[in-house]
């Protein structure tokens, strides 16, 4: 089975569970938390992909490390991975779970690239664009700042891209200079 088919189907009976017990805010922030330490902790990664360790190791790991804080559910749930031996997949599944929830609360995650830092007040400018040109009603920020543009901005959410860069606007300048109408193409 596909790591995308196995996430989406371990995502959603966590997501189903945890709506059904009514803690789904809970474990969406254990979730979330258990994301951003994987992506910022490569050797935690490195663990639970890695076939030689024993999964009792990786489960006393994930005990000492994430139980403290967890819900009973996220903690369940994790334990159910390991002993089905899907270790290797949680960084899969945490982000199925993220989008699955994003996708449940009709939440949009827009990912804004710029030359500089956005303030709030810019930030609110792009919202309030957004909103009102699309069926968007609550949006979520990712800013990534990106010297190369120069200016401007990029906006990426869902299957959309809107490049307002400078770099962009300087690349259709420079191809309208190439296709010039007044020399005849044979």
């Amino acid at each position: 089975m596909s790591s995308y088919r196995l996430s989406a189907r371990y995502a959603k009976s966590l997501l189903d569970l945890a709506i059904e017990k009514n803690q789904l805010s809970e474990v969406f922030n254990d979730v979330h938390y258990f994301n951003d330490v994987l992506k910022s902790v490569r050797e935690l990664n490195l663990l639970l992909k890695n076939p030689v360790i024993n999964a009792d190791k990786k489960q006393k790991v994930i005990e000492q490390v994430f139980y403290p804080k967890f819900n009973n559910i996220t903690k369940e749930f994790l334990k159910l991975v390991v002993a089905k031996h899907r270790e290797e997949f949680l960084p899969e599944f945490a982000t199925e779970f993220i989008s699955q929830y994003n996708q449940h609360k009709n939440i949009t995650v827009v990912k804004v690239t710029s030359a500089v830092q956005l303030d709030e007040a810019q930030l609110s400018q792009i919202k309030n664009l957004l909103k009102s040109d699309s069926s968007i009603s609550n949006v979520e920020f990712q800013t990534k700042v990106d010297e190369s543009i120069i200016g401007g901005y990029v906006l990426q959410y869902g299957d959309k891209l809107y490049d307002a860069s400078i770099v962009r606007a300087l690349e259709m300048l420079d191809n309208n200079f190439l296709d010039n109408s007044y020399i005849k193409k044979y």
